[in-house]
């Protein structure tokens, strides 16, 4: 699962486009969001390019105290609209429509 695995967390957190314009940003041609079709043009980048794949691992120890954070904030949130409150003010703002 992404939470015992970072490269999967990273994916899940950011997208394949956001890692591939993040690890290739020291290069002379950085990667765009131009650059592919997608993500699943962006994911068969990362997946089929040993360097990009390299890249990702060497970046990881620095990303991951962001994202650990960042899946912390979505659980939090996660879990307050799964409340009864969070619920109920759902139906009330609906019903004010």
């Amino acid at each position: 699962t992404a939470a015992d695995d970072p490269r999967l967390l990273w994916l899940a957190m950011e997208g394949p486009v956001a890692i591939l314009r993040q690890i290739t940003a020291d290069l002379p041609e950085p990667l765009r969001d131009e650059d592919f079709d997608g993500i699943c043009a962006a994911c068969a980048t990362l997946h089929g390019t040993p360097e990009y794949l390299e890249r990702m691992e060497r970046a990881l120890p620095a990303k991951l105290p962001s994202l650990r954070f960042q899946e912390q904030v979505f659980g939090i949130l996660d879990a307050a609209a799964a409340t009864p409150a969070a619920a109920a003010g759902v139906a009330s703002a609906e019903e004010g429509a």
